[in-house]
């Protein structure tokens, strides 16, 4: 039997401050965290793309979330319905930053259109999850991934796209 599967992050740490007679601290601990669990419809996740992956300086790449391009962590072409999380993490050795959307026939969500995208400034990640309906991949028409590297150095970045 397969075992859910957990996401998250958590923001933990201490902020101080003196002063003549004392010192106050505030300490802080936060977890977010959702589990998928393993099947079909809402709340669970049968298929996953797990990656590490360079880009050439001023250079992007499409990844095709419904096609034959890519391979799931199985071996098996990736071909997803839906999209129910996706983690990218640059990592902190770039020196460049990743913009990830904006493409023709991408995804709209997370960004909310195929034109829209976000920054992801090195050792930084972006994180996105809907667990209970996900977003729809359409072959050819909306199943488009653009990662692209700014100018500079060539950038290193991980990849997990859970989902249907």
């Amino acid at each position: 039997m397969a075992m859910p599967l957990e996401c998250g992050f958590f923001v933990r740490g201490d902020l101080t401050t003196t002063n003549d007679l004392t010192e106050v601290i505030n300490r802080f601990s936060s977890n977010y965290g959702l589990v998928f669990g393993i099947g079909t419809g809402s709340g669970n996740v049968n298929n996953a793309f797990a990656d590490q992956r360079t880009l050439a300086t001023n250079t992007s790449e499409s990844l095709d979330l419904s096609g034959t391009a890519l391979d799931n962590v199985f071996g098996v072409d990736l071909a997803l319905t839906k999209l129910k999380g996706l983690f990218i993490w640059s990592l902190s050795t770039n020196t460049t930053d990743l913009t990830v959307g904006n493409v023709t026939n991408g995804i709209t969500t997370p960004f909310g259109a195929a034109t829209m995208s976000v920054v992801v400034k090195p050792g930084g990640f972006f994180a996105w999850a809907d667990p209970l309906l996900g977003a729809d991949v359409t072959a050819g028409t909306a199943d488009l991934l653009k990662v692209a590297n700014a100018a500079g150095a060539s950038a290193t970045y991980n990849i997990l796209a859970l989902g249907l």
